[in-house]
């Protein structure tokens, strides 16, 4: 039931405890195969209840758009729409189109490598693969 309430509670407060628990149990911490019990920025983003909140979480956790590093300014604006620094922000759990990500690469003037590198970099922080989205439950499932 911890290991439930850690990934699909309504209430992010219970989820964090639950993973609070559950990350002091040395039992859980050898068998743990899910992404959201190892993924802080997951439990962030299932505990908003809509696309565009979600997209929100997924860009500030990224960070903000004064960087000098191009990869770092590419991120804050991949799961918004326009792939810019406004409008409507992108479900970081559904898949990142290979035209959305050209166009976040020609805004930031990434080449196809430094594309490369950003894509496995948020893959990593992620624990997904952007391109292909979560592959954890839909909130129908839930």
């Amino acid at each position: 039931m911890l290991c439930k309430s850690a990934v699909s509670d309504d209430d992010f407060r219970n989820r964090a405890k639950a993973l609070e628990l559950l990350a002091g149990d040395e039992r859980w911490t050898e068998h743990d195969d899910t992404i959201a019990a190892r993924n802080p920025l997951l439990a962030d983003i299932n505990g908003a209840a809509a696309a565009n909140q979600r997209g929100a979480i997924a860009c500030q956790w990224f960070g903000t758009v004064e960087s000098s590093d191009p990869l770092a300014n590419a991120k804050t604006v991949v799961f918004r729409e326009r792939a810019a620094n406004y409008g409507p922000y992108l479900d970081p759990r559904d898949p990142v189109s290979d035209e959305h990500l050209a166009t976040v690469a020609e805004n930031a003037n990434l080449d196809d490598e430094q594309l490369a590198e950003m894509v496995e970099q948020m893959n990593e922080t992620l624990g997904w693969d952007i391109r292909k989205g979560w592959p954890g439950p839909t909130d129908n499932e839930r």
